[in-house]
């Protein structure tokens, strides 16, 4: 029974089995089918038996799992013809170069791995922040509705500000007298000054700047005349042409 450590395996047929760890290098020689090269990165336990005077490894009472390079098969007739030496064409100049392969495959997994995990987090950070949009969309949907069933004497009209009074009853209720005007005369408790959009939707006196600032992004755009145009047949599908995409080829060209 063997025990090592941080090993590499290679299983050659017909030629020398080497193990090696931090402390030792051996060799043992296999007759082995197929070629094959297993890494292990844990410890674990190899039965060496004997077989017509040949080392037979035996890789069942490994208690970890291990990964295997998978090489390409090797024919006697590769398309029907038949190789003078086969033993030439399959022969390996450089052992190691199984370690090599088992090294970049590993490589190649342990990147996959961290090029997936970064995406999953990129798309986590998206849905929180997709679910704090939502939320603020209910809030102030749920703001709004409350607002449009305050009690007003007058008809609401868009872009005009509307004031929102608290009465002693708990009544809410909106004017268009705003407490400068009022005075020291005002008759009841203040909560505060709105906007009604033309979307129907409210706006608070505090978010005016905010607010306009948006309107004149929407109207930058709306200036240079960009339309969204749909392409069912290129890959640039639901772009927006503004004069970067070149327009939409004829079928004469």
């Amino acid at each position: 029974m063997i025990s090592v450590s941080q090993n590499y395996y290679m299983l050659v047929p017909g030629t020398t089995l080497l193990y090696s760890s931090r402390s030792f290098t051996r060799s043992i020689r296999a007759r082995l089918s197929p070629v094959e090269l297993i890494c292990v990165s844990h410890s674990i336990n190899l039965k060496v038996t004997r077989r017509r005077g040949a080392g037979i490894i035996s890789t069942a009472n490994m208690d970890r799992t291990t990964s295997a390079v998978a090489l390409v098969e090797s024919e006697s007739r590769p398309s029907g013809v038949q190789l003078v030496n086969t033993g030439r064409t399959n022969k390996m100049t450089d052992p190691m170069d199984l370690v090599a392969l088992a090294e970049q495959v590993q490589k190649g997994d342990d990147f996959v791995k961290a090029v997936a995990g970064n995406k999953l987090m990129l798309i986590a950070e998206q849905i929180r922040h997709l679910q704090d949009k939502a939320r603020q969309v209910l809030e102030e949907a749920k703001r709004d509705a409350d607002l449009h069933h305050a009690a007003c004497n007058i008809k609401k009209r868009p872009g005009h500000m509307y004031y929102l009074y608290l009465r002693d009853s708990g009544q809410r209720y909106f004017s268009i007298l705003s407490p400068d005007e009022w005075g020291s005369s005002c008759p009841h408790e203040f909560i505060g000054a709105y906007r009604l959009e033309h979307d129907m939707t409210w706006t608070l006196a505090k978010d005016f700047e905010r607010r306009g600032e948006e309107y004149k992004i929407v109207q930058q755009l709306l200036s240079k005349h960009a339309s969204l145009e749909y392409y069912p047949d290129s890959k640039m599908e639901g772009m927006v042409k503004n004069g970067v995409i070149p327009d939409k080829p004829s079928s004469g060209e």
